[in-house]
């Protein structure tokens, strides 16, 4: 079905014929190993000429008085398993690439993922790679409360040193785990501070010019 063609069309054909549409072997062909080596072996292969990825494994095969007759060879395709691999693959990605520090907590309130922007941040601190300074004290009951939907997420703020991050918590479901989303509000903090003691400068101005009335 793959070549269009009826079992005797390519009947005493080479596979490198049929499989690969050469005049010869590839060098890395699979079969030749076998047969120098006399032992099984398995490899991935993307083959043009079938239009997919095949899962290609190559068997020896002995007579009776134990000499060598042959191989068997056995192609399953797995074109469909690798593009769902590859979406996999590609939709983890997401969580690498975001600048801000991403983290996944189990029940047991241990980090099964965090991204690089964690790490990071780590890093340019010049910390030891301890993650779980990033969790708030009360991570597990935090847990308990998101699974049983007390609540649809839960913000708060961690401080790292000299930074401060706010954290949006969720609970999924499908995987059982705490999401964590967290970015850097240092400056938006310090900004506070300083509108704030800006308002008390002025606040003391201001009672001080009343008290000379």
């Amino acid at each position: 079905k793959k070549f269009n063609s009826k079992p005797e069309d390519i009947l005493r054909k080479k596979c490198y014929e049929v499989f690969h549409g050469l005049n010869g072997p590839l060098s890395t062909c699979l079969s030749i190993r076998c047969n120098e080596k006399l032992k099984p072996g398995t490899e991935e292969i993307k083959n043009p000429q079938m239009g997919g990825i095949f899962l290609h494994s190559c068997f020896p095969r002995f007579d009776k008085l134990g000499s060598f007759t042959g191989t068997v060879h056995i192609l399953r395709d797995i074109t469909g398993h690798k593009k769902v691999e590859e979406r996999i693959k590609h939709l983890a990605s997401f969580p690498q690439l975001d600048i801000n520090p991403i983290l996944e907590v189990n029940l047991s309130g241990e980090i099964t993922f965090y991204n690089n922007a964690a790490s990071n941040i780590l890093k340019k601190l010049g910390l030891k790679e301890d993650l779980n300074i990033f969790l708030p004290e009360n991570i597990k009951e935090t847990f308990y409360d998101l699974k049983m939907k007390k609540n649809v997420s839960i913000f708060c703020e961690v401080k790292i040193e000299s930074l401060t991050f706010e954290e949006n918590i969720h609970y999924v479901s499908t995987i059982n785990v705490l999401r964590i989303y967290t970015r850097d509000i240092t400056e938006h903090k310090q900004a506070e501070k300083e509108i704030k003691q800006s308002f008390e400068k002025l606040k003391m101005a201001m009672e001080g010019i009343i008290n000379t009335l």
